[in-house]
């Protein structure tokens, strides 16, 4: 498979360059990491605004959680470049716009998972089999979201009463 479908597969901005694919098998489940890099000339500075093409240096890979792929847990290895902008002397991390700082999940996935959460029937292990995380990952995932949006929770009274049967 040519690079370009697999990036067209993964739904992968066309500023992301997909350097290789590798099939492995990992604790008896078949595993893909997917090894992306940005094909940019230049970032912007989260400092002063300003386009910067001078790189400094490039990061060690960072393995992003993905979603799974043809039922197959799916990763993403990111190379990122750190740029040195020339007007305020900073230097700075390009954002590929996969993940939020020092976060090893997507985007997608976390939208996943929420979209997964309004589903009543399943739990949270439910979830994070299906999302490749663990259930800490998705109930921090969906607490994120509540904080963000308070006005869409509708709050629990202060007392709750339960019928016990038998």
């Amino acid at each position: 498979m040519k690079k370009e479908e697999v990036r067209q597969l993964l739904s992968l901005d066309t500023s992301i360059d997909v350097t290789k694919v590798e099939l492995k098998k990992e604790k008896g489940v078949d595993v893909k990491y997917v090894y992306v890099k940005s094909n940019k000339k230049k970032a912007r500075c989260n400092k002063c605004n300003n386009f910067s093409n001078k790189i400094h240096d490039y990061l060690k890979p960072c393995k992003i959680t993905y979603l799974k792929n043809s039922e197959v847990n799916t990763y993403l290895i990111v190379y990122k470049r750190r740029f040195e902008c020339k007007y305020c002397n900073k230097s700075f991390t390009e954002d590929l716009g996969l993940n939020n700082k020092k976060s090893n999940i997507s985007y997608k996935t976390k939208q996943l998972i929420l979209k997964e959460c309004l589903d009543r029937d399943k739990t949270l292990d439910a979830i994070a089999r299906d999302c490749n995380t663990s259930t800490d990952t998705v109930r921090e995932t969906f607490m994120e979201a509540m904080r963000n949006y308070p006005d869409n929770v509708e709050y629990l009274p202060e007392v709750i009463s339960f019928d016990e049967t038998s």
